[in-house]
């Protein structure tokens, strides 16, 4: 029996009536011994079958409701059918379809028109006929008794899968299916290619579990062979060496309980690009062998490769992700750019000892964040931002108030404490029903009229009139100037003058005056009194006007219309009056805070301006006058020298530098309050000079001596002392000083001139002079005596302190003091003595 193949195809249609199939096709014949059926105007011919087997349907029978019965020709050839219950419908004692064998007389009459071969594989499919595995050269395939299929071939429209399936990461079986867009879909827990596997696109999701630390940089390889070559190891890698020159090359492994680790940098690579040499002397105690892990961490000249991300997922508890750049050494000092979760360990200057990074969190050198941000106490950024401006616009307020203040003699002129200190009226008309107030979002329901009240206006804060006035009363005003008294003993009052910046909304007329004023005692004077209209401004301008006061009476400024006031200054300096205009400066971005106030005159040239800048790379305090010259005291960071870090620096820039109190320098250098200089060690290029004085111009007492008046120096050491006597002093605190003398007397001499014009040094406590003996004969070596006091006429003498200790035999203790000795002189007429 020749081998057949058998194929099973199932399709997934809608189904049709017959009687529709029929109207479709509207007539026609059919060959083949199949019944003509015609429909022609809506009467249809014929019992409407059009297969070739319409004798075999012939023959099936339905009278009874549960089975079907095959009629056939009557028994000895009689003409009354004989109707006989097909196998294929014994219900009630079929297990399964097994009747449908191949010699079934049921079986030709069951079938339609369906090509043999497959009906024959899907007979057997069904039926279970063949029991064990598909082998070659058998016809079909089959199911098993246990379930077990084997099919030559199959199409599967819609789903394939196992019997318990769920998608996703944690699920379970296996699934192929076509979803609502018609794109095949297969989930299975692992894929294996013998072969070639063609994707045209790849997504792969991978969970994985680091234990360690994870490298993100340029280069990486695990070692396959290592050779020695003289003073260097050649490497070579399982794959393709992606290491260059200057390269930081790591390894860091601990398994089976050592540790093994070093960091070298990679001298060459070969000439073939496949390996690379690196030095023995890199390795310290360990070496490089088959199986090590590499990975790049840093270049020593490519900046483009000195950069890594490092992922640490540790038993530590520390969590973090670090982004490294700038490693061009083997070490991170200096090169952490972000990290991103535990922030234990960082140490940075830019914040406080008590505000150092600690806990989860974000490190950065800069942060470009968007959304809405939380802080610790609730608030959020935007709004901690608008308090922080609040209390900058205050400081810069408080600053623009004291500078008004301090010219003139009201207080609160520039209304930054709203109108304290200042009385006014204010009309307000309430809104009534049934003689009872409306209320509307919690307050009464009003109409405000004329009145005066502090608001702001074009970024300043002013005091806006509309046909009322302010007032402040005699005992609010800040000062009150001094009157002078005429040659007719009445007091004389002076004249004042009155500057402030306004904007008139509506035109009216401005008052300016002072109210009950006493002029009792003062000489006859009219008072300041103002009225002038004013008409609508587009932007601020400014108001002078001036009069005589003496100091009583309240100050009144008032307008019909609507004005807005900003800084009044009253004063009697007409220059500052008139002619000064202040004015302060915020400006504040991403880079730079700057509160800044200048001073002009009306010619709107800058007389004067200092202020505060406030830097990410410093701070500063700067002044500087109308001729541009700047003094500043600033401090900031700034690169180092050659080192490639960086220094802080204090800067001090000014024509004349005046420091009070004691300067001092790492207690190696001090400029005391005498203006007295202590150092370790000085280095001077050109000329050292000391100023000589005179006895008289000298700080140095007056002491007697014997009866003669005598002057012991202070710090004031080198001396002119014509005929004069010095005591040198015994302080310790004189060690090590120098004392320079010079008698200047002049020729001609004679005896009685070179007695009276000599000077005589001696010493404090009655000790010797030393470095010069009384006596010099060599017999008298053996009992060298130093002078008590040295005299001379005319030249030079310079003495040295030196240590020397004084033994008291009652107390039985030494107290160190200084004593003297001579280290030079250049004289005539020179005598000593004891």
């Amino acid at each position: 029996m020749a081998e057949k193949e058998f194929g099973l195809e199932v399709n997934r249609r809608e189904s049709r009536p017959r009687s529709k199939r029929l109207r479709e096709l509207g007539g026609g014949s059919t060959g083949g011994g199949s019944t003509v059926v015609q429909v022609a105007n809506g009467t249809q011919k014929g019992d409407g079958h059009t297969h070739d087997n319409k004798a075999v349907l012939d023959m099936l029978d339905a009278d009874d409701q549960s089975y079907v019965y095959l009629r056939q020709q009557g028994a000895g050839g009689g003409q009354t059918p004989q109707l006989e219950k097909a196998k294929a419908g014994y219900a009630d004692e079929a297990g399964v379809a097994k009747d449908l064998t191949a010699d079934s007389p049921v079986r030709k009459q069951f079938l339609s028109r369906v090509h043999e071969d497959s009906a024959e594989a899907l007979i057997r499919l069904l039926a279970g006929l063949e029991v064990g595995a598909y082998e070659p050269g058998t016809e079909g395939g089959a199911i098993d008794a246990n379930g077990r299929a084997e099919v030559l071939s199959a199409v599967v429209r819609q789903l394939l899968r196992s019997a318990r399936f769920r998608d996703g990461i944690g699920g379970e079986g296996w699934q192929l299916w076509i979803d609502e867009e018609e794109l095949s879909n297969l989930t299975i827990d692992r894929l294996t290619v013998r072969r070639v596997m063609t994707v045209f696109e790849l997504l792969v999701d991978k969970i994985r579990s680091v234990g360690g630390q994870l490298v993100v940089s340029a280069a990486n390889g695990k070692i396959k062979t290592v050779e020695e070559a003289d003073d260097r190891y050649v490497i070579s890698f399982e794959t393709e060496n992606t290491f260059m020159p200057h390269d930081l090359m790591r390894c860091q492994t601990f398994t089976g309980g050592e540790l093994k680790s070093y960091w070298v940098e990679v001298a060459r690579a070969t000439i073939d690009g496949n390996s690379i040499e690196v030095a023995k002397s890199e390795f310290e105690g360990t070496v490089p062998a088959e199986g090590d892990e590499c990975v790049l961490m840093g270049n020593t000249t490519n900046a483009k490769r000195q950069n890594l991300i490092l992922i640490s997922a540790t038993e530590d508890g520390e969590p973090r992700i670090d982004v490294m750049d700038g490693v061009r050494a083997k070490h991170f000092s200096g090169c952490l750019r972000a990290r991103l979760g535990n922030l234990d360990g960082i140490s940075d200057s830019w914040f406080g000892a008590d505000h150092q990074p600690h806990g989860n969190g974000l490190y950065s050198d800069n942060a470009y964040l968007r959304g809405t941000f939380v802080l610790e106490t609730g608030e959020n950024v935007k709004t901690a931002f608008e308090i922080m401006e609040g209390k900058i616009a205050s400081a810069v307020s408080a600053l623009r108030q004291d500078i008004v203040q301090d010219e003139g003699y009201l207080s609160n002129p520039c209304f930054d404490e709203g109108l304290s200190k200042w009385v006014t009226e204010n009309e307000a008309v309430f809104w009534l029903a049934g003689n009872r107030w409306i209320w509307a979002n919690r307050n009464v329901l009003t109409k405000k009229g004329a009145g005066a009240s502090v608001t702001m206006d074009d970024g300043r804060v002013v005091v806006r009139i509309r046909n009322k006035y302010i007032r402040q009363p005699n005992s609010n005003l800040r000062s009150i100037p001094t009157m002078t008294t005429n040659s007719r003993g009445n007091k004389e009052a002076k004249p004042v003058y009155l500057s402030f910046l306004y904007r008139c909304a509506e035109a009216g007329t401005l008052g300016v005056r002072f109210e009950d004023v006493d002029k009792t005692g003062f000489e006859a004077f009219d008072s300041l009194d103002v009225e002038e209209p004013l008409t609508v401004t587009n932007g601020y301008q400014r108001y002078n006007c001036s009069g005589l006061w003496n100091g009583t009476g309240d100050f009144k400024l008032s307008f019909t219309g609507d004005i807005y006031v900003y800084m009044l200054v009253l004063s009697t300096d007409k220059i500052e009056s008139l002619t000064n205009e202040y004015r302060t400066l915020f400006e504040q971005s991403e880079k730079l805070v700057k509160i800044a106030a200048e001073n002009f005159d009306e010619g709107g040239h800058v007389l004067a301006t200092s202020g505060i800048m406030v830097k990410g790379t410093g701070t500063g305090i700067y002044a500087q006058g109308p001729d541009g010259k700047l003094a500043l005291i600033g401090v900031g960071v700034e690169e180092g020298d050659g080192e490639g870090g960086t220094r802080t620096v204090i800067k001090l820039t000014a024509d004349h530098m005046q420091l009070e109190g004691l300067v001092t320098a790492n207690q190696n250098f001090k400029i005391k309050e005498d203006g007295s200089i202590e150092a370790r060690n000085g280095t001077f290029d050109g000329y050292l000079r000391t100023r000589m004085k005179t006895v008289a111009e000298s700080d140095a007492a007056a002491v007697s001596v014997n009866g003669t008046t005598a002057y012991r120096p202070g710090n004031d050491l080198n001396l002119c002392v014509t005929g004069t006597w010095i005591v040198l002093p015994s302080n310790a605190d004189y060690i090590g000083s120098r004392v320079i003398l010079w008698n200047g007397a002049t020729p001609p001499y004679t005896r009685s001139t070179l007695i009276g014009s000599s000077s005589r040094v001696t010493h404090e406590n009655g000790g010797s002079i030393m470095g010069l003996s009384a006596r010099v004969e060599e017999a008298d070596l053996t009992e060298w005596n130093d002078p008590t006091w040295i005299e001379w006429l005319n030249g030079l003498m310079e003495l040295i302190g030196v240590p020397q200790d004084q033994y008291d035999p009652q107390t039985g203790t030494t107290t160190r003091t200084c004593g003297w000795c001579i280290i030079g002189f250049s004289a005539v007429y020179f005598a000593y003595g004891t």
